[in-house]
């Protein structure tokens, strides 16, 4: 069972399912775009049964008990898995039934309404120093909460990235070049005070000639 509560979740907990069909997942995040983009471009690939062994919550994870899980209902979803994985009617009954139809398209429908037990997790994770952007000690410390709480006590894992280093507190430029495009990390001065830094994420385009400054922007607390 993999906990992961940050948009990586769209590759480790395909992975996580892939590898072992008794596997289950769960993902929180913010951003209902990203979720939606997890649903699109990774969990068809994992197999018509992955519907059923992964679980997205939209929310934030500061209030777990909030967020609502993601209705994976939509036809097209249905029709790109049944195009890869059914070769016959069986096989395709088999994928509608292991996806939610609805026929409405209503916000509310997006969300299942049924409540969910989720059983302990082995992993939890937070990765892309997703912890970082909680900037009081009263949030991390209550997020730590959450995920003790959530963790198998017949032993579990949480693993999470942290930025730190000496580069980390002053003001850093770097640049690298690949064949389409050049991506340039920006790091602004280190505020030792209140020990927050900005990060800004630029890319150079070359075919399309085209420069996109600031297309991610992070406020990090280390």
């Amino acid at each position: 069972m993999l906990s992961v509560p940050s948009q990586l979740y769209s590759f480790d907990s395909t992975e996580w399912l892939r590898n072992d069909s008794r596997r289950t997942a769960v993902g929180v995040d913010l951003d209902l775009e990203a979720l939606n983009w997890c649903i699109e471009n990774n969990i068809n690939k994992v197999g018509a049964d992955g519907y059923s062994r992964i679980s997205l919550f939209h929310g934030n994870v500061l209030q777990p008990l909030a967020a609502k899980l993601v209705n994976f209902e939509s036809q097209e979803i249905i029709n790109s898995i049944g195009s890869k994985d059914c070769k016959d009617d069986s096989e395709s009954n088999e994928v509608k039934s292991a996806v939610q139809v609805g026929s409405s398209t209503s916000t509310d429908d997006m969300y299942m309404k049924r409540n969910v037990q989720l059983v302990p997790r082995d992993i939890v994770c937070a990765f892309n120093y997703s912890c970082c952007c909680l900037h009081k000690r009263g949030d991390l410390v209550l997020y730590f909460k959450h995920v003790l709480d959530v963790l198998s006590k017949k032993g579990g894992i949480f693993v999470m990235d942290l930025y730190g280093g000496t580069s980390s507190e002053s003001k850093l430029r770097l640049q690298r070049r690949f064949p389409n495009f050049t991506y340039i990390w920006e790091q602004a001065e280190f505020d030792i005070i209140g020990r927050k830094t900005r990060i800004s994420l630029h890319f150079h385009l070359q075919k399309q000639q085209r420069k996109l400054r600031h297309a991610f922007s992070y406020t990090w607390r280390l």
